[in-house]
């Protein structure tokens, strides 16, 4: 979450690394000298996706590689910049000539121009109105909001599970009713569920993909071997008897 800032010289979000990667973040309503956001790889590629960048004032608005062809915004939202001039992205970014999957009118890297309806900016809230467009207008098939449904854009997800019958809560599990020990982590960690039978879970790597898939004996723990792994960010996606447990980070540092 990044907003009312203003950023005199340089650009304003700066990341530098073998790749560089921005997710899930709302930017909002600064005022940038230079170029607002630079997104840079040594080797050569930087990504965005499931971001929120609204109401900015700058210079120029991303600059993400000289190699546009190892470079991907996707599936974020830009909406009443001054400026939407971008660098290094292959044609087409801002071209609305397709709809994604609500039906909303985006470019050919499913970026939508739609105000996103927060609640009130004013006041700092940017969680999502009913309405916004940034509801499951996220990344699909990659890391799910914590109800369980499609990724959405920006800092803060739009639960949609909240549904009381008879008396009785049919809404995804709260994430604190389930719990990574330790974490951060070097060779193995821990998943403990309060509440529900652990069946199975996804392991994901902070771009989204797909590192492991493990089916579990049913029981309220299960310990997982991470040896292999690299340091960084990882997601898991737990998964109980009834239903998506939702999702929660990882840290291995090895």
């Amino acid at each position: 979450m990044f907003y009312d800032n203003h950023v005199f010289r340089d650009g304003g979000i700066k990341l530098f690394a073998i790749y560089s990667f921005v997710q899930s973040c709302t930017i909002d309503n600064n005022l940038f000298d230079s170029t607002a956001i630079v997104i840079m790889g040594s080797a050569g590629a930087g990504y965005m996706q499931n971001c929120s960048i609204t109401n900015n004032v700058s210079a120029s608005l991303i600059r993400v590689s000289d190699i546009p062809e190892q470079s991907l915004v996707t599936n974020s939202c830009f909406y009443g910049n001054d400026n939407i001039i971008v660098h290094g992205l292959e044609e087409g970014f801002g071209i609305q000539n397709e709809n994604n999957a609500n039906g909303d009118p985006c470019d050919i890297f499913q970026n939508i121009f739609l105000d996103p309806l927060y609640n009130d900016q004013s006041d700092g809230d940017y969680t999502l109105q009913i309405q916004s467009p940034n509801i499951d207008a996220g990344v699909p098939d990659s890391l799910f909001d914590p109800d369980g449904t499609v990724g959405d854009i920006g800092a803060f997800y739009f639960h949609q599970n909240d549904v009381v019958e008879d008396g009785v809560w049919h809404g995804a599990i709260p994430q604190q009713s389930w719990m990574i020990y330790p974490n951060p982590c070097n060779s193995s960690f821990r998943i403990f569920s309060n509440d529900e039978q652990i069946t199975s879970f996804a392991l994901y790597d902070i771009q989204g993909r797909l590192v492991d898939h493990i089916i579990c004996n049913g029981s309220s723990t299960f310990t997982y071997n991470a040896s292999l792994l690299c340091s960084g960010t990882y997601f898991i996606q737990l998964f109980g008897r009834s239903q998506n447990l939702g999702n929660r980070p990882v840290f291995i540092l090895k």
